[in-house]
């Protein structure tokens, strides 16, 4: 199928059949595949004489022990399939347009479910509002009391009876009591001898119904205008056709609530909606002279001009995000602005069309969102900082009970009152973070280094006693600003570990200091433990539920925690290990 012999393609890789513009998609297809075993999607191949294949690719990783690891792979050509969905899709777009300058709509019946579908072209027709639902009998109501509503019950009946079909003109009284001649097709769908769909097309000819009904009666009552009438008709037909479009696209643009406007070639706004006048407050003088200044917000301004200014230097669509502020409230909210140039047979601009679609509710959704994401993050933070104090009063009350010296019991009690202390002031501590987080963002605050360490020496003071640890500091820089909760964390995390996986035999010693370096602080923890195998551990270092080390009480959650944390307030995190030497972690902030 790429046209190559084997001895060819088994010379090859992936990136040599895969064109250069997707090479960084083939880079993340290796490493998902690599990371999690398993990948599916479409991926896009050249062929020898460089033509395009696209591929529904669904593939495995097989791993055995004493083999190298390899791909099962399985794809199916979708290329045609894929050109001949997006040449549906183009001639959709084209009928829907057609239909709206035709004013044609279309309908549904469900006989069994009496429901019945209506497009937007045939609501506009009925006068209805676009979420109006019909159903049989107010579907029917609308025709003209008499005459046409017998003949549209008449037409339903003997369809759904024995198939016959209809093309018929009615006069309907639309929701606005005005009086429109329709032209409507009807077809039945039968299934076992039963009829369970009505389907058809609804037309306004109502100017053209007026137009044939005042000929007639012109032709009735005035022979001798006959000649005149009938080529002023021909003359308003053929050179009327574009106003009427005009008039049918405002009218259109009027009954939609979202914002539609249109520019000339080169940029400039000509047309707005109604909306856009409710909506902004703006009269059409002001709209003119000033634009979108006067409602856009000020931190958009510089986003749309440059925006728009490529898009209409590069005739192609243009798309932004802005906040325009409402008159009724004055309260920005944001908008999907969206515009599409027309383009002639030889590709000049015509005209630009645009909308502005409300989507603040979706932006505030987008930040609940975000705002439950970190009290997730509060959580894990909150369950990592009151293990230690927790654990060092476990520690202290099997110390107690094992020990037979009254005298070394009475000295862990105020050791054990003081594990208590701080688990209480932990708490206090998390809880008025909580509060914070719930009203606003986490704010900056200026941390003393030091007392970071003595704090989390008192959570951890089971453990510190229990393996006699000796932690050491060298400041250079003794405080810096950070979100006090995130940073106590960090100091937990990194001394934590240390103390975890230390080694049995060598007495715990952990390093921590800071100093300046290309006007960045840069804060390391040293340690003599355990140390970490990097050749084997170092893309998944800092993985969530990363776990390196066996025998211990680890759910691989600090590390990941700790490099989230740093990361959302611009920080980097390193790492240096050997086996049996210890490990030291580098923090730039």
């Amino acid at each position: 199928m790429l046209g190559y012999t084997r001895d060819e393609i088994m010379q090859m890789t992936l990136f040599d059949i895969t064109p250069a513009s997707r090479h960084d998609l083939l880079k993340a297809y290796l490493l998902r595949i690599t990371n999690t075993g398993k990948a599916n999607g479409q991926m896009i191949t050249r062929t020898k004489n460089g033509a395009t294949l696209i591929w529904m690719y669904n593939n495995v990783l097989e791993t055995h022990a004493g083999t190298e690891p390899y791909v099962i792979a399985n794809a199916i050509d979708i290329t045609e399939k894929h050109y001949l969905e997006e040449s549906l899709k183009r001639t959709s777009q084209m009928l829907e347009q057609t239909n709206q300058v035709a004013r044609v709509g279309g309908w549904e019946l469900d006989v069994q479910q009496q429901k019945i579908f209506w497009t937007s072209v045939t609501k506009e027709i009925h006068g209805v509002a676009p979420y109006f639902e019909p159903d049989l009998n107010t579907g029917i109501d609308f025709y003209k009391y008499g005459d046409d509503r017998e003949r549209i019950t008449a037409v339903i009946n003997n369809a759904i009876k024995d198939g016959t079909s209809w093309d018929e003109q009615f006069q309907i009284i639309n929701a606005k009591s005005d009086e429109v001649w329709v032209r409507a097709i009807g077809n039945a769908e039968f299934k076992n001898g039963i009829c369970t769909r009505l389907f058809g097309t609804f037309q306004d000819i109502n100017e053209l119904k007026k137009n044939e009904l005042a000929l007639k009666y012109s032709i009735e009552t005035q022979e001798s205008l006959n000649k005149v009438l009938i080529e002023q008709i021909e003359y308003i037909k053929q050179q009327d056709r574009t106003i009427e479009k005009i008039q049918e696209f405002q009218f259109l643009a009027d009954s939609i609530p979202q914002i539609i406007w249109t520019s000339k070639q080169d940029g400039s706004k000509d047309y707005y909606n109604k909306h856009w006048f409710e909506y902004t407050g703006l009269t059409i003088e002001e709209t003119m002279e000033k634009g979108w200044a006067p409602v856009l917000h000020p931190d958009d301004v510089r986003v749309d001009f440059k925006e728009w200014k490529r898009s209409v230097m590069a005739k192609d669509a243009y798309e932004a995000e802005l906040r325009f502020k409402r008159a009724a409230d004055n309260v920005y909210k944001w908008h999907l602005v969206r515009a599409v140039p027309m383009k002639d047979k030889n590709g000049k601009v015509i005209k630009w069309f645009g909308s502005s679609t409300d989507i603040d509710a979706y932006k505030n959704a987008l930040d609940l969102e975000n705002r439950i994401s970190q009290f997730e993050d509060f959580n894990r933070i909150v369950a990592h900082n009151l293990r230690g104090p927790a654990g060092s009063i476990d520690l202290m009350l099997n110390m107690i009970n094992e020990s037979s010296d009254e005298a070394e019991k009475n000295e862990l009690i105020p050791l054990l009152k003081e594990s208590s202390t701080t688990l209480i002031e932990t708490l206090n501590e998390l809880m008025k973070v909580l509060e914070i987080r719930h009203n606003s963002n986490l704010p900056f605050e200026e941390c003393d280094l030091t007392t970071m360490v003595d704090m989390v020496k008192r959570m951890l003071k089971g453990q510190v006693m229990s393996k006699k640890a000796i932690i050491s500091t060298h400041f250079q820089v003794s405080a810096i600003k950070f979100p006090k909760i995130y940073l106590e964390s960090i100091f937990y995390n990194m001394i934590s570990n240390s103390l975890k996986y230390s080694r049995p035999d060598v007495q715990p010693e952990i390093n921590i200091s800071s100093k300046i370096r290309d006007g960045r602080v840069i804060l390391t923890f040293g340690d003599n433990g355990l140390g970490i195998d990097l050749n084997k551990h170092s893309k998944n270092m800092f993985k969530l539920n990363g776990v390196f080390h066996t025998g211990f009480d680890s759910k691989g959650v600090g590390l990941f925690m700790t490099k989230t944390q740093i990361e959302t307030f611009g920080g980097k995190i390193s790492v240096a290990s050997e086996p049996g030497k210890g490990t030291v972690f580098t923090i730039m902030f």
